[in-house]
């Protein structure tokens, strides 16, 4: 059996199934909604959400741009999401003060 290049590409942990069920405030898109907003065949979608199939950067571009994320986006927890992406419209200056405060936090968990 061949594989294509995609299957044998180095994969990164990613959270595509749960960005799709974050969709429309937590009620989720099915596999076929994602396909139908996407063009990408449902049984490739689901291939990648098993780590069946990578994503080569056409389909991380068509999936992201359905999900309204950034590419970046796909490789984080939507319920975690990045400091970065969380300031992403505060001043410099504010951003500089909550990355002072999360790393008070930190070292107040440390110990």
């Amino acid at each position: 059996m061949e594989t294509d290049e995609a299957d044998r590409a180095p994969r990164l942990r990613h959270y595509l199934r749960q960005w799709r069920e974050h969709m429309d405030n937590g009620k989720g898109w099915k596999q076929e909604e994602l396909a139908a907003r996407t063009g990408i065949h449902k049984s490739i979608i689901s291939r990648i959400e098993t780590g069946k199939h990578g994503i080569e950067l056409e389909l991380l571009f068509k999936l992201t741009e359905a999900l309204g994320i950034l590419p970046g986006q796909l490789f984080q927890h939507p319920d975690r999401p990045s400091l970065d992406f969380i300031t992403r419209n505060d001043s410099d200056e504010d951003v500089a003060k909550i990355a002072d405060l999360v790393n008070g936090m930190r070292a107040m968990r440390r110990g």
